[in-house]
């Protein structure tokens, strides 16, 4: 059964977040303002490809989101030229818990399953590169406004745990992201690299830029 694309603006999670500003820009960039082209943005964001399928075409994995929309054009990932480091990690976070698709039948659920299945075994079964918490703090300092940085945590199951934008206050890098604490979008009062030490478990992150339409 087709995905259905869900887009809400009340409330957003740190992806939704980025995916709607994006589109936000991308439309206003290309000057065309409407409902329709954000709609179309949102898309071309989520969804691998670009293209709405089913919930397995969904990047559910924001390092995933990064390397699909780079091979698009739309994004750029600079880690690997900020000098990241290779590193592996078991995948299984979406797969692992019930998929909320309550309106297919057990076998189309038990399809979309093996589909997000093996996509985490793909993503598991390569190294990918991360700035390390020692290495990202003279890299975080050079980063221009509107740039991406994604957090990589010590958590199993998955790579990146939350993401937002660089936004430079007085010459600081901070960044701008939907809070799951605040349960809002808020700018850090620190800058982004004392948001990164403060936890012990944010390990490193990924940095992309995103690309002119």
């Amino acid at each position: 059964m087709p995905e259905k694309l869900r887009v809400e603006l009340s409330r957003f999670e740190c992806v939704t977040f980025i995916e709607s500003s994006l589109a936000v820009a991308r439309c206003g960039f290309r000057g065309e303002p409407t409902a329709a082209c954000f709609e179309r943005e949102v898309v071309a964001s989520r969804y691998r490809g670009g293209v709405l399928g089913d919930y397995a075409s969904k990047l559910h994995y924001f390092d995933d989101w990064i390397d699909d929309n780079e091979a698009r054009k739309r994004v750029k990932n600079l880690t690997p030229e900020l000098g990241g480091e290779p590193l592996t990690r078991s995948y299984f976070h979406i797969s692992s818990r019930v998929l909320p698709r309550s309106d297919v039948s057990k076998d189309a659920l038990a399809v979309l399953t093996r589909e997000v299945a093996a996509t985490e075994s793909r993503l598991s079964g390569v190294p990918h590169l991360v700035l390390s918490r020692e290495r990202a703090p003279r890299v975080l300092d050079q980063l221009e406004d509107g740039d991406l940085v994604a957090f990589v945590r010590e958590r199993s199951g998955l790579l990146i745990h939350h993401a937002g934008f660089i936004y430079r206050v007085r010459g600081k890098p901070r960044l701008l992201h939907a809070s799951s604490y605040h349960h809002r979008v808020v700018l850090t009062s620190d800058d982004v690299t004392s948001y990164l030490l403060r936890r012990p478990e944010r390990r490193g992150v990924l940095v992309a830029r995103p690309l002119n339409p």
